[in-house]
């Protein structure tokens, strides 16, 4: 009898441990977005301040959308493509002038057909991924090594002690399971939470923008298609902390197949009257962010305050600070997808700055213009020296208390 007993607990001990130790927490708080959705969100209502931060535009520097920022040592490493190909990295300093460029597409040492994703050590090194390789940097861009890797993942986050997090788009192929622990020559260290064969092909079906979050040593993270944030800590404990409420345009939960493909997924979503779906995610001091996108593609942002539960959602958000009166349309491109610590960081067309301008300075009498040139000179100065194509314009927005 006792042999049995200690095989039972042997047994559900092991099932526990298949995605990290557990997936079990208290009572999950709800972030409901479909029913707060405003048409249009004031500046004043969120933002403490923000420090315009325009991206010096020459030849070698041209960017196109931007997929990742990460800002380490005064410095911004921003990810870019040409539409979702051709992604190269840019290194900016904290006053948006170009220092140098990583862009080595090939077949040889140091070389990759498509940047992927990147992190940054704690010295500064880079940590490239392509497909099925990983690549070394120093500090400047200088070739360090590479190694081969059996998998194809999109997302990669620094972890410290040469502990990278890696989510993997194709978990339907590598045992159901969606992340891992590896070093910066791609060895696996652990494989973490598993998931169902349907819940696998979900997160193979799409590609999203940002699902990790680092905040203090823990990892925060969604996966496609979900509707659940969760943690794993140092020690590999997975708790599930919030649920994402989209009320009547949730994708129903019979919405998918475990054998699906794009194709027939894109027929099926059509049918449907409206959905969303969050594709970028990061957990703050303060906040969580959540930017998801409808049927038609149109945007939405949304702040969760963690000390007031107060939910702030709208497709549009409109200056009644700087440039009063203009209006950021959100889009699935535009859409914010990058924060640093307490801050978001917005990478904007000049377009919206250069109109934006003009149309204020013309609303203006003469006395409220040299007002406001007087209050706002390095404002003034971007809005008057840009032209639309030109690089981005990062927003570094400090997000208040709301």
């Amino acid at each position: 009898m006792k042999t049995k007993y200690y095989i039972f607990i042997l047994i559900a001990l092991c099932l526990f441990s298949c995605g990290g130790k557990s997936h079990q927490s208290k009572k999950l708080e709800t972030i409901s977005i479909n029913g707060n959705i405003r048409q249009a969100l004031s500046f004043s209502s969120f933002v403490d301040t923000i420090e315009f931060i325009p991206l010096e535009t020459n030849e070698e520097n041209l960017i196109g959308d931007v997929e990742r920022i990460i800002y380490r040592n005064g410095k911004y490493y921003i990810r870019t493509t040409q539409g979702i190909l051709n992604g190269k990295l840019s290194v900016f300093d904290k006053t948006g002038k170009y220092l140098w460029g990583l862009n080595k597409i090939g077949n040889g040492p140091g070389e990759y057909p498509e940047l992927k994703e990147f992190a940054i050590t704690e010295n500064g090194n880079i940590t490239a991924t392509s497909y099925r390789k990983i690549i070394n940097y120093d500090s400047t861009g200088v070739f360090l090594s590479e190694s081969k890797t059996d998998f194809l993942g999109f997302e990669l986050i620094y972890m410290g002690n040469n502990n990278y997090f890696f989510l993997d788009d194709q978990a339907i192929h590598h045992g159901y399971r969606l992340l891992y622990v590896m070093n910066n020559q791609g060895i696996i260290k652990k494989r973490l939470f598993g998931m169902s064969k349907l819940e696998a092909n979900k997160s193979s079906l799409i590609i999203d923008w940002r699902k990790l979050s680092l905040y203090k040593s823990i990892l925060y993270f969604m996966y496609p298609y979900g509707d659940t944030i969760y943690s794993i800590d140092n020690k590999y404990n997975i708790k599930r902390l919030y649920s994402i409420d989209f009320g009547k345009k949730r994708i129903p939960s019979d919405f998918f197949d475990e054998n699906e493909d794009e194709l027939t997924l894109e027929k099926k979503a059509s049918k449907l009257e409206d959905y969303m779906h969050a594709t970028a995610f990061s957990y703050t001091d303060k906040y969580i962010y959540i930017g998801s996108y409808n049927k038609v593609y149109q945007g939405f942002f949304t702040l969760y305050s963690k000390m007031n539960k107060h939910i702030l959602t709208a497709h549009k958000l409109i200056d009644d600070m700087f440039l009063k009166g203009n209006v950021i349309t959100i889009t699935i491109k535009n859409l914010p997808r990058n924060t640093e610590s307490n801050d978001i960081l917005f990478p904007l067309d000049p377009e919206y700055l250069i109109n934006g301008y003009k149309h204020y300075m013309s609303y203006l009498s003469e006395t409220g213009r040299e007002e406001f040139r007087k209050k706002y000179p390095e404002l003034v100065k971007i809005c008057t020296i840009l032209k639309e194509d030109d690089n981005p314009v990062i927003l570094r927005i400090k997000v208040k208390d709301f």
